[in-house]
């Protein structure tokens, strides 16, 4: 009942937000908009010596609060990214607004009067924004977002960096280059700098030749938010003592890339097998009932539903010790539970790193692109489930399951995590003071 009500209370919020900034550019009145997002804005860390303006993403927020917690030197104000999105499409109009992508953005005509409208507005809200938020610099998860390109350029007229963590490409060892190539096609760096979670990373990007972004530009931090794991955790919640998770997939949107040149059919055989997995876990919460079973879902609506449907599907009865969520914090998820599941995600790489057993799908008869199974060079460290047997063994005796050779493990949390010590948030904050100061300094 709790989870409804803060879905309505959450809907109408939107609702609100997107009702205030409409009226302010029915107004046409730049200064009326920056006052509404001083108000839709929330502050984390407010005893920071900075202050830095922030581009709401799900993943990205978990680094930010990470940085506040393990860093605290800057003080961060959150944006809802979709805000500048809303002005964006104000002026272009639905249909040029769809026109418009990431990798298009820099080599086509499309909405190009709407793109200015929109950037003389924001160069007109910009210093209204600047004197009642006073931040020195502004943080986005990507540098390719379609709604923060003026944005950006605005930035750059006031002398305001352009900071990128960028939250992409993590991706399996030697298989960099090749996504690389896909992720960054048509793209134009005009940021300041970007920050990227290892050298992989940075390595491949660069080899793309992204114009504007050079190696003076791009610095390797870590992944703030695996701090968490090295660090003591006075809130672990140690009466859960029986509780396993599953970070839930839905491969559809990526199954182009999964399955290049694939068939109806093919993509139809890995959506049921899918399906299968999570019914598999259901499975073994209905039979188990003195072991807590979660499933984690992505924050967007279709994901939830992908999932609760297939509930629906397949169990008539209420599972008391299954809880299906979007919600739930992903760190304390991991931290809480005996054994963390999933496959093509980064929540694999972070259960690692918090110790815990760890068990993935196994696609390997389906999926020709093993991209995004992390531990390709590495299956020691990961069990494999092909059926519902496996899934249970590996559960009920997880501890025999738990056997990360230490050198292997470390290697492992090196190549993806750059420095698995604790210190990755530090490290990012010393380099968005770095790009502050240069600023200030020029």
């Amino acid at each position: 009942m709790n989870n409804f009500f803060r879905k309505v209370r959450n809907k109408l919020k939107d609702y609100f937000d997107t009702f205030i900034i409409k009226f302010s550019l029915f107004l046409n009145s730049p200064w009326l908009t920056a006052v509404f997002f001083v108000f839709l804005s929330r502050e984390i860390n407010n005893s920071g010596s900075f202050t830095v303006l922030c581009m709401r993403r799900s993943i990205f927020m978990d680094d930010i609060t990470a940085m506040a917690e393990f860093s605290g030197k800057i003080n961060y104000r959150i944006l809802n990214r979709g805000y500048f999105n809303l002005i964006l499409t104000h002026f272009t109009g639905d249909r040029e607004r769809a026109k418009i992508s990431e990798s298009n953005y820099h080599n086509s005509n499309y909405g190009r009067e709407g793109k200015e409208k929109y950037r003389l507005y924001l160069d007109k809200m910009f210093p209204v924004l600047k004197k009642f938020i006073n931040f020195k610099a502004v943080l986005v998860a990507h540098y390719g977002y379609v709604e923060q390109q003026e944005f950006v350029a605005v930035c750059n007229k006031y002398r305001m960096p352009f900071i990128v963590l960028y939250k992409e490409g993590m991706v399996s060892p030697g298989t960099h280059n090749q996504w690389a190539l896909k992720a960054h096609k048509g793209y134009k760096f005009t940021q300041a700098k970007m920050l990227v979670y290892n050298t992989n990373i940075m390595n491949a990007i660069l080899c793309v030749n992204v114009p504007g972004l050079t190696l003076d530009k791009i610095k390797v931090v870590g992944i703030p938010r695996t701090d968490r794991y090295f660090h003591r955790d006075s809130k672990q919640n140690k009466s859960l003592d029986k509780q396993i998770v599953l970070f839930s997939a839905y491969f559809y949107d990526k199954l182009s890339t999964l399955l290049p040149g694939g068939s109806q059919q093919q993509i139809e055989a890995v959506m049921k097998k899918f399906e299968e997995f999570h019914k598999i876990i259901m499975d073994f919460a209905l039979k188990h009932p003195d072991i807590k079973v979660v499933i984690k879902t992505k924050i967007y609506k279709k994901f939830f539903d992908y999932v609760n449907d297939i509930y629906k599907k397949y169990f008539r009865e209420k599972i008391n010790n299954l809880t299906i969520t979007s919600n739930a914090d992903s760190i304390r998820l991991i931290k809480d539970s005996k054994v963390v599941i999933g496959f093509g995600s980064t929540t694999l790489i972070e259960a690692l790193a918090a110790g815990k057993t760890i068990i993935s799908f196994d696609f390997g008869d389906l999926l020709a692109d093993d991209s995004f199974d992390y531990f390709r060079s590495y299956p020691g460290l990961v069990n494999y489930a092909k059926n519902k047997q496996d899934l249970e063994e590996f559960i009920l005796n997880y501890e025999k399951y738990n056997h990360a050779d230490p050198a292997l493990k470390q290697k492992f949390l090196e190549e993806f995590l750059y420095m698995p010590d604790g210190h990755s948030s530090s490290r990012a904050e010393s380099e968005i003071i770095k790009a502050i100061d240069n600023y200030l300094k020029s």
